[in-house]
């Protein structure tokens, strides 16, 4: 997650919470001097409940609301960010792709190998 804003800056501590009906989760940020943004990586959705499985009932229910950011730069002073809603990405299958994008490649013969992984 990149983090933008008005005021943000360097220094020796940076961490961001994440808090839901289920906890809370911090996270060290790092600072990226060329974008002059924070950066950390979200916790995981069952890092909210300690990393214990929970069920798909209550996975959905906080998926409806919006996680609560905040940032620190001192760790005293929490400042509330932008909040987010979590989404689930799925895979459906994983297949090989030969030459993937490479414009040297015509269209028609990308969607037949395509094809051919259908089957």
């Amino acid at each position: 997650m990149q983090i933008y804003g008005q005021g943000l800056y360097d220094s020796s501590i940076k961490r961001v919470k994440f808090s839901c009906d289920g906890g809370d989760r911090e996270v060290t940020a790092d600072w990226d001097r060329k974008l002059k943004c924070l950066t950390c990586i979200v916790p995981p959705l069952t890092w909210m409940f300690g990393g214990e499985e929970i069920s798909e009932e209550k996975q959905n229910e906080i998926k409806a609301n919006p996680i609560k950011m905040a940032i620190t730069f001192n760790n005293q002073e929490w400042i509330a960010g932008q909040d987010f809603k979590y989404h689930d990405h799925t895979i459906e299958r994983v297949a090989w792709g030969h030459q993937f994008m490479d414009p040297a490649v015509e269209q028609e013969q990308r969607d037949a190998e395509w094809e051919a992984t259908q089957e």
